[in-house]
């Protein structure tokens, strides 16, 4: 899924998502930014997932 203009994330690998940063976690340290726009499909297709939000 593109997330921003500059990141396309596997949905499949994300671990974490910050919403009040609004960036996602893959590990600890590995992280990439989402835009405002994308901010809900992302929460959508992550409650589908059951990834911790």
């Amino acid at each position: 899924m593109r997330v921003h203009r500059s990141f396309v994330a596997n949905v499949n690998n994300i671990k974490r998502f910050d919403s009040k940063e609004k960036k996602l976690y893959f590990s600890e340290k590995t992280y990439c930014l989402v835009s405002r726009k994308n901010v809900i499909p992302l929460k959508n297709i992550l409650k589908e997932g059951f990834v911790e939000m």
